[in-house]
Protein backbone atom coordinates (compact mmCIF):
# COMPACT_ATOMS: atom_id res chain seq x y z
CA UNK A 1 0.00 0.00 0.00
CA UNK A 2 1.27 3.50 -1.01
CA UNK A 3 0.80 5.54 2.15
CA UNK A 4 -0.94 8.75 1.41
CA UNK A 5 0.04 12.36 2.96
CA UNK A 6 -0.61 16.05 3.10
CA UNK A 7 2.20 18.63 2.55
CA UNK A 8 2.39 22.35 1.39
CA UNK A 9 4.67 23.91 -0.78
CA UNK A 10 6.91 26.65 0.19
CA UNK A 11 5.96 29.25 -2.65
CA UNK A 12 2.21 28.31 -1.36
CA UNK A 13 0.80 30.20 1.73
CA UNK A 14 1.21 27.20 4.84
CA UNK A 15 -2.99 27.23 4.95
CA UNK A 16 -3.17 25.59 0.96
CA UNK A 17 -2.47 21.86 1.90
CA UNK A 18 -2.00 18.86 -0.79
CA UNK A 19 -2.63 15.29 -0.71
CA UNK A 20 -0.85 12.53 -1.91
CA UNK A 21 1.56 9.93 -2.31
CA UNK A 22 4.95 10.97 -2.23
CA UNK A 23 6.63 10.30 -5.32
CA UNK A 24 9.75 8.27 -3.72
CA UNK A 25 6.64 5.45 -2.44
CA UNK A 26 4.88 5.95 -6.01
CA UNK A 27 8.00 4.87 -7.71
CA UNK A 28 9.25 2.06 -4.94
CA UNK A 29 5.45 0.82 -5.45
CA UNK A 30 4.88 0.71 -8.89
CA UNK A 31 8.14 2.12 -10.98
CA UNK A 32 6.41 4.45 -13.28
CA UNK A 33 7.49 7.55 -14.72
CA UNK A 34 11.51 6.54 -15.14
CA UNK A 35 12.37 8.14 -11.37
CA UNK A 36 11.64 8.85 -8.18
CA UNK A 37 11.75 12.34 -8.69
CA UNK A 38 8.10 13.28 -9.75
CA UNK A 39 4.43 11.78 -10.61
CA UNK A 40 3.64 12.50 -13.98
CA UNK A 41 0.44 13.69 -14.68
CA UNK A 42 -0.88 10.46 -16.37
CA UNK A 43 -0.17 8.06 -14.15
CA UNK A 44 -2.71 8.91 -11.14
CA UNK A 45 -5.41 7.93 -13.70
CA UNK A 46 -3.76 4.90 -14.53
CA UNK A 47 -3.71 4.08 -10.86
CA UNK A 48 -7.15 5.06 -10.54
CA UNK A 49 -8.77 2.46 -13.05
CA UNK A 50 -6.27 -0.31 -11.93
CA UNK A 51 -7.79 0.42 -7.90
CA UNK A 52 -11.09 0.14 -9.31
CA UNK A 53 -10.67 -2.88 -11.34
CA UNK A 54 -8.94 -4.23 -8.29
CA UNK A 55 -11.83 -3.84 -6.03
CA UNK A 56 -14.30 -4.93 -8.31
CA UNK A 57 -12.78 -8.18 -8.51
CA UNK A 58 -12.57 -8.12 -4.74
CA UNK A 59 -16.34 -6.93 -4.53
CA UNK A 60 -17.38 -10.47 -6.46
CA UNK A 61 -15.18 -12.64 -4.69
CA UNK A 62 -16.76 -11.50 -1.77
CA UNK A 63 -20.01 -11.96 -3.20
CA UNK A 64 -19.46 -15.58 -4.15
CA UNK A 65 -18.53 -16.18 -0.16
CA UNK A 66 -21.49 -14.40 0.61
CA UNK A 67 -23.59 -16.23 -1.53
CA UNK A 68 -22.19 -19.65 -0.36
CA UNK A 69 -22.63 -19.10 3.05
CA UNK A 70 -26.41 -18.12 2.94
CA UNK A 71 -26.77 -21.00 0.88
CA UNK A 72 -25.03 -23.03 3.81
CA UNK A 73 -27.49 -21.24 6.06
CA UNK A 74 -30.48 -22.12 4.12
CA UNK A 75 -29.28 -25.94 4.81
CA UNK A 76 -28.73 -25.58 8.23
CA UNK A 77 -31.91 -24.15 8.88
CA UNK A 78 -34.29 -26.92 6.84
CA UNK A 79 -31.81 -29.40 9.09
CA UNK A 80 -32.52 -27.40 12.17
CA UNK A 81 -36.16 -27.09 11.32
CA UNK A 82 -36.39 -31.11 10.74
CA UNK A 83 -34.71 -32.27 14.16
CA UNK A 84 -37.04 -29.34 16.02
CA UNK A 85 -40.28 -31.11 14.48
CA UNK A 86 -38.38 -34.61 15.74
CA UNK A 87 -38.42 -33.49 18.54
CA UNK A 88 -41.74 -31.99 18.90
CA UNK A 89 -43.14 -35.61 18.28
CA UNK A 90 -40.71 -37.13 21.03
CA UNK A 91 -42.16 -34.88 23.27
CA UNK A 92 -45.81 -35.97 22.42
CA UNK A 93 -45.02 -39.44 22.92
CA UNK A 94 -46.58 -40.49 25.96
CA UNK A 95 -44.61 -43.82 26.61
CA UNK A 96 -41.21 -42.46 27.16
Amino acid sequence: MVPISTWDYKVEDASVRHMGPMSQDLYDAFELNGNNETISTIDPGGLCFASIQGLYQIIGEKDSEIALVKHENEQIKRRLAAIESRLVLVGQRKDL
